[in-house]
């Protein structure tokens, strides 16, 4: 019963392919479709069961099948075990072929020969062309693509124009920064606006010559620095973290008072070395004194002067040898604490009875020279006198010039008297003794008596011009 269904079947699909017009291919059975040998069996596996579709589904049991007309409802309508099957599911054989996957011409082949331009056709570039493969468009072949643009005359990148006025030049790395450069007849010109940086690198923590790297090589380093000055010892330069280190160096310290050059300046104890009310002796500290003081020091020490090299004047506080040493009379202590002759000022000499330094006495007119350190006597044509060798000087005209103006009889005795009328007695001293001069009277004997005659001889001239009277 089946056999005779399935003929009856084929029947009508053969008679609705010839009405769809698709040709003899059209009308060729599936080839999943079983078929009968001569045997009548059929070939494959064996019979469909009833109730099950050609996959072994389950088939809604509606009865026998009718066939009926292909169309594209997702049944079987021909009964032929196939859905929606070409034609008339796979298109109107007089539609063009498009890349989708379907045999849109019913030719039974799907996507053949469509092939299509790609690409652009501006400026340098070329179209080529893809294929569709299986509904989907290939890539494009065999045409120029766009490329950077260059200073050809030529539009490289395909963009409709040629040659771009300008682009950036130079370097933006480090210190440097970029330029710009121009394009003219198909040939770029200068980079202009651009720094390009150092040659050299510095010691600043900047890429001077825009290499990526900073301060490489110790720019600048490697030569001697410092000095040697005093207690200085140099040392080498090196360029650290953006600047320059003396590395190795005994660099200058703070001044001490200890007999060296600390500070590297060239002197030794200099300013600074002690502090206030203190100098720097014999590479010690030592307290500043005034020899003008009373116990200027304390007890034990001595106010010296004279021992710093820089400044003479100033005094300090030194070690007294002397302290708790007593020398006999007319010595004293010198500076290593032994006992010494004392030294007296000119025109002066030690005293045992007084154990000091008091002025030489000389003889009647004689005076202490302080050239020669001893008594001497005026030198000819000078008499000597208070305040030392005076000049002889003579009246003129014998003390009378022939006038009533001439001078008084006055006698010496009256001169004397005069002297006398000052405190002094007739016949006594007028002439003292100070400063290194001589001791005379007019009533001694020797020479002295001739000086003061001859000097009361010129007080009475002097005085009988006093006692003038105009006529």
């Amino acid at each position: 019963m089946r056999t005779w269904r399935r003929i009856v079947a084929w029947l009508v699909v053969g008679t609705g392919f010839a009405i769809a017009g698709c040709g003899a291919e059209a009308i060729q059975p599936p080839e999943d479709v079983p078929r009968h040998d001569d045997a009548g069996e059929a070939e494959g596996d064996g019979d469909i069961p009833d109730g099950r579709d050609a996959e072994g589904g389950e088939v809604p049991d509606t009865g026998p099948c009718v066939p009926s007309a292909e169309i594209c409802d997702g049944l079987d309508n021909d009964c032929d075990t196939e859905t929606d099957e070409c034609p008339p599911c796979c298109g109107d054989p007089s539609s063009p072929e498009i890349c989708n996957g379907v045999d849109d011409d019913c030719d039974t082949l799907t996507d053949e020969g469509l092939v299509q331009p790609c690409g652009l056709l501006v400026g340098e570039c070329r179209e080529g062309t893809r294929t569709c493969v299986r509904g989907a468009w290939g890539d494009c072949t065999g045409g120029v693509e766009p490329a950077p643009e260059v200073c050809d005359g030529l539009d490289n990148d395909c963009d409709g124009l040629t040659d771009y006025p300008t682009r950036p030049c130079g370097s933006d790395v480090g210190v440097c920064w970029e330029g710009t450069e121009t394009c003219v007849a198909g040939t770029w010109g200068p980079c202009g606006g651009a720094y390009g940086g150092l040659p050299v690198e510095l010691c600043n923590l900047a890429d001077d010559d825009c290499n990526g790297l900073t301060d490489e090589d110790d720019p600048g380093g490697g030569g001697e620095c410092g000095t040697d000055v005093g207690e200085c010892r140099p040392g080498v330069r090196h360029c650290r973290s953006g600047t320059f280190v003396c590395e190795g160096e005994t660099a200058p310290a703070s001044e001490r008072c200890d007999c060296l050059d600390n500070d590297c300046d060239g002197e030794t104890d200099g300013s600074g070395a002690c502090p206030d009310d203190y100098a720097c002796v014999s590479c010690a500290c030592t307290l500043v004194c005034n020899p003008d003081v009373e116990f200027a020091c304390p007890a034990g020490l001595a106010c010296r002067c004279g021992l710093l090299p820089l400044d003479p004047t100033v005094c300090v506080c030194r070690s007294d040898p002397c302290y708790d040493v007593l020398c006999p009379s007319c010595r004293t202590c010198a500076d290593d604490g032994e006992c010494v002759p004392l030294s007296c000022p000119e025109c002066q000499r030690c005293d045992p009875a007084l154990g000091g330094c008091e002025p030489i006495a000389c003889p009647e007119c004689q005076w202490c020279d302080p050239a020669a350190g001893r008594c001497v006597e005026c030198p000819e044509g000078t008499v000597c006198a208070e305040w030392g060798c005076m000049p002889v000087v003579e009246p003129e005209d014998g003390g009378t010039d022939g006038s009533e103006d001439a001078a008084t009889d006055e006698t010496a005795d009256d001169v004397a008297d005069d002297a006398g009328s000052d405190g002094a007695a007739p016949g006594v001293e007028v002439i003292g003794t100070g400063g290194g001069g001589c001791t005379c009277g007019i009533d001694r004997p020797g020479g002295c008596r001739m000086v003061a005659v001859l000097l009361l001889a010129a007080a009475a001239a002097a005085a009988g011009v006093r006692r003038r009277s105009p006529r």
